[in-house]
C-alpha cells in the first residue's frame, strides 16, 4: 500500500507540474494578444478606419 501511495504522489506531482506549464502558456497567449490588439487599433488609427 505504501508503494501505491508513492505512485500516487508521483503521477500527482507530474499532473501538477503539467497544470502550471498550461497556466504560463495561457499567461503567454494572454500577454501577445493584448499586444496584437494594441497594434491592430493602432492600424485602424493610422489608416482611418475608426474614430481616435
Amino acid at each position: 500500500m505504501a508503494e501505491d501511495v508513492e505512485q500516487l504522489k508521483h503521477r500527482v506531482g507530474g499532473l501538477e507540474q503539467s497544470v502550471a506549464q498550461v497556466h504560463v502558456a495561457i499567461a503567454e497567449h494572454s500577454v501577445r494578444m493584448d499586444r496584437m490588439e494594441t497594434r491592430l487599433t493602432r492600424i485602424e488609427i493610422r489608416l482611418d478606419l475608426v474614430e481616435a
